[in-house]
């Protein structure tokens, strides 16, 4: 029975694997289009689906019913689906604030003085440098 049902499980996650797959290699190429910061982000997520489907090799189970290895494939499969879930959102954001001036605008701004705010770091009475050395509160 242990058998059939790892049998039906195999099915699934082939089926949804390249389903998956195209999906992270999407968010790829919007992150690239969008210059977004989830690179290391996306290729955490491939690594870990290829480790997954390594394990749902290796947790192939005798037919006695006993597992070799113990992995939870459904919650880290679960966890995947979050966190590409929260990367496609966060593109969502990133994609409506584009405009198709945005390079123009962009260097249309001025390099910040050299010392710009510096003072906030110099300043005793300000005591900003020590907010940032204890890690927490709102300043």
């Amino acid at each position: 029975m242990l058998y059939c049902k790892w049998l039906e499980l195999t099915c699934n996650f082939s089926n949804q694997q390249s389903t998956v797959v195209t999906t992270i290699r999407e968010l790829q190429e919007t992150n690239r289009v969008l210059e977004a910061n989830t690179t290391k982000t996306l290729e955490d997520m491939k690594f870990q689906l290829l480790e997954l489907l390594q394990a749902l090799d290796i947790k192939t189970p005798n037919k006695r019913g006993a597992d070799t290895v113990d992995v939870d494939i459904p919650g880290k499969l679960e966890a995947l689906s979050k966190e590409g879930k929260k990367v496609a959102r966060q593109q969502e954001i990133l994609a409506s604030l584009r405009f198709s001036s945005i390079r123009v605008r962009h260097n249309a701004v001025k390099k910040a003085h050299a010392d710009t705010f510096e003072w906030i770091f110099r300043s005793s009475e300000v005591k900003f440098k020590e907010w940032l050395d204890s890690g927490s509160g709102i300043y």
